[in-house]
């Protein structure tokens, strides 16, 4: 296993035992959306009941990931053969690959990112929506209504 893999797999496993511990703590309905979305692909999003949206963020995260890990297994490969056999057409290809690489972790954050804002402020309507229902305001005849539902 690469050193990017054991990386990888280190950083999400320290993640979740962080989150979970944090649950019990976390009080608040979007902060635990959000934690959830950081940690696993669509996690906020199926804590929120958008399963969906959660499909969608763990294909999206999936691909960028697993594009990048192939770019950079490729980006290794022809750096060591540059290095043993000091070709310039591996030296290209391994610059090719490592941009690739670059570009996918980018894109990767990017996404984790959205997910994470999208879980966060789907959690914030949801409570929005439910208070709403309770709560309605009404003008007639030159009077304000205020009624409010228990």
């Amino acid at each position: 296993m690469g050193k990017m893999k054991k990386l990888i797999i280190f950083l999400w496993i320290s993640l979740s035992v962080n989150v979970l511990i944090a649950d019990e703590m976390i009080e608040n309905r979007a902060l635990k959306a959000a934690a959830l979305s950081l940690l696993l692909p669509g996690g906020g999003q199926a804590y929120n009941g958008e399963y969906i949206k959660a499909g969608a963020a763990l294909g999206t995260e999936a691909a960028f990931l697993s594009l990048a890990l192939y770019n950079y297994s490729q980006s290794e490969k022809y750096y060591d053969e540059y290095k043993q056999q000091g070709l310039e057409s591996d030296l290209v290809k391994y610059n090719d690959y490592y941009n690739k690489r670059q570009n996918y972790f980018f894109w990767l954050g990017a996404s984790v990112f959205v997910f994470t804002i999208d879980a966060f402020v789907d959690a914030h309507l949801k409570d929005y929506l439910d208070t709403k229902e309770k709560i309605h305001l009404k003008f007639e005849n030159q009077a304000i209504l205020l009624s409010v539902k228990f």
